[in-house]
């Protein structure tokens, strides 16, 4: 985005968390002549930093917020008329109906990537927010009056990488999975173990991503 933006630009980045906004301004020194504003804020609370904006994006963010569409229709009472939003939302919900049709049929091995994504879907509705405010999306955004909504699914990738994200996974969230009684210990470290035997060449895809865009 700096660098489509180009001399005279601003790229504002929000987030809650000053080492995050610290990585943004070392990754983003000297990539353009456009200027990068990082700012320390609650997106859900809005602010002066969308004072102006051309466009807002957000990637992977508005499921971190509890009832987002709250925050939307706000949004669109803040920006000037013909800002331009655009948003990409992971979707841990849909790829289930495949996996587990898959399971019970002819590839039981698969179970492993059920329960992460099982145990996903429990974690964020346990800290009350949506593992799958994207499916939704594009009509919430429709009824608060956004223009021009168009929307597309598209499957995740699913090779080494979706296990290695999925090993990381346990390990960033091991202590609320075994407090909110998702998981135990010792299931946690079982697929641990499971996940790796997993042939990365020929697995469904256990995660989505929707993607939106609209004016306001």
């Amino acid at each position: 985005m700096l660098r489509r933006l180009g001399e005279g630009g601003v790229l504002v980045g929000v987030d809650c968390t000053e080492g995050l906004l610290n990585q943004a301004r070392t990754a983003l020194d000297g990539v353009s002549a456009a200027r990068f504003e990082p700012v320390l804020a609650d997106v859900a609370s809005l602010g002066s930093w969308l004072d102006g904006a051309d466009a807002v994006v957000a990637r992977t963010m508005l499921h971190h917020v509890p009832m987002v569409e709250l925050v939307l229709g706000k949004l669109r009472a803040t920006l000037r008329p013909g800002t331009r939003l655009g948003f990409l939302e992971p979707d841990f919900r849909t790829p289930l109906a495949q996996l587990a049709y898959l399971e019970c049929t002819v590839r039981p091995e698969l179970a492993p990537l059920r329960v992460w994504a099982t145990a996903i879907n429990q974690l964020y509705l346990a800290r009350r927010i949506s593992p799958a405010v994207g499916a939704s999306l594009a009509r919430t955004l429709e009824f608060a009056g956004y223009r021009r909504v168009r929307a597309d699914w598209v499957a995740g990738r699913a090779d080494g990488m979706m296990i290695e994200n999925m090993l990381m996974f346990y390990d960033e969230v091991r202590e609320p999975l075994q407090s909110l009684g998702i998981l135990t210990a010792p299931e946690i470290d079982e697929q641990k173990r499971l996940l790796p035997t997993l042939h990365s060449q020929s697995l469904p895809a256990a995660w989505g991503i929707h993607w939106v865009v609209c004016e306001t």
